[in-house]
């Protein structure tokens, strides 16, 4: 399935300094995003791994509000 494909490179940017990528394809639209280090790709990819799982049980993320204040 194309959603659940996800990989990691190391590349090198212009200025010589060593980044991770991570490339991926969610909700059929594709996401590559840059990090200086590995660890930063696994919490990410983590992240999307959620929202994959959300969208594929039918969740949806909604902002919610408390309009009462705390009784003083």
């Amino acid at each position: 399935m194309r959603d659940t494909a996800f990989t990691v490179s190391r590349f090198e940017n212009r200025n010589g300094v060593t980044s991770w990528r991570l490339s991926r394809w969610l909700g059929g639209l594709r996401i590559r995003r840059n990090f200086k280090i590995r660890e930063e790709v696994g919490a990410e990819n983590a992240a999307f791994e959620f929202k994959a799982m959300q969208a594929t049980a039918g969740f949806r993320s909604v902002v919610t509000r408390s309009d009462r204040r705390p009784a003083s």
